[in-house]
């Protein structure tokens, strides 16, 4: 069996909006966890968009599947790849 490496993007920027402080994080989309990026818990890393949402959340009620949203990629954001 021969094994394809394919470049799949692993990373995917997201952004959240509460109380009118914006947080920018990672998702990673082999696990699901997030890594806020900036914001009040910048540097903190959950394991799912829910968990990361119900963090920023009083009271944590949410579902982080529909708080984030994608940020616009711009190609030259893959130049690395």
């Amino acid at each position: 069996m021969t094994h394809v490496k394919t470049n799949r993007i692993r990373f995917i920027p997201i952004e959240g909006t509460y109380r009118g402080e914006r947080t920018t994080a990672l998702l990673d989309v082999e696990n699901n966890s997030v890594k806020i990026t900036s914001g009040p818990l910048n540097g903190w890393k959950f394991s799912s968009p829910s968990a990361a949402a119900c963090a920023l959340i009083v009271p944590p009620t949410i579902n982080g599947w529909t708080f984030w949203k994608a940020q616009p990629v711009v190609i030259s954001d893959f130049r690395t790849l």
